[in-house]
């Protein structure tokens, strides 16, 4: 199948099923020729988009040699998780201004805006959510390491050099794709 000519379903309908502060979720009605038919395909809609797509932002802030991870408890896999940070954008809010907030709020640090470096973006589920995350290193970070006391699940912030990193992927402590291919593209940005 070429890009030119993809194969696409229709959307027959789409009937909203839950929602909450952050996100709309709908299932939809999708047909394709000949016979394939799906009446509740799952889509989870994030609140906020800005004119991109971009939904949420996702930074790796970096001190010295080190970089700082979130020790996490995630409910959905009922343990805990070592991430960077990441939220949402807030209405009106820049990818780039997001993830300064997002830096400040989960790890008590923060950068110069010159010091933000964009590594692109990702779509951390593309079959479900419509949207994507804004990547970011945040070099020459400063501040006192402390977790937001308000956001649930939020244990710690860890500094890390690449040997440990290394040893918390290969222990399967990080498992977020999205913490994942930020360490990834960090490392090949020539900034590690």
């Amino acid at each position: 199948m070429s890009d030119e000519n993809p194969t696409r379903p229709t959307a027959k309908a789409r009937r909203q099923v839950a929602a909450n502060s952050m996100f709309d979720i709908f299932f939809d009605h999708l047909v394709e020729a000949p016979r394939r038919e799906v009446a509740d395909f799952l889509v989870v809609q994030p609140k906020h988009m800005d004119a991109h797509g971009i939904t949420g932002v996702c930074v790796l802030p970096v001190m010295g040699d080190r970089v700082a991870l979130v020790d996490c408890y995630r409910h959905p896999l009922g343990r805990m998780s070592l991430e960077a940070p990441k939220g949402f954008i807030d209405a009106g809010e820049t990818p780039a201004q997001a993830a300064l907030r997002e830096l400040a709020e989960e790890t008590g640090l923060s950068c110069a805006a010159a010091d933000l470096i964009r590594l692109g973006t990702v779509a951390p589920e593309p079959g479900i959510i419509n949207g994507r995350v804004a990547l970011f290193t945040a070099l020459n970070c400063s501040g006192a390491l402390r977790v937001d006391p308000a956001e649930i699940g939020l244990a710690a912030v860890r500094l890390l050099d690449k040997g440990e990193i290394d040893s918390e992927i290969e222990a399967e402590r990080i498992l977020d794709a999205v913490t994942l291919l930020l360490l990834c593209r960090y490392r090949s940005s020539g900034a590690a």
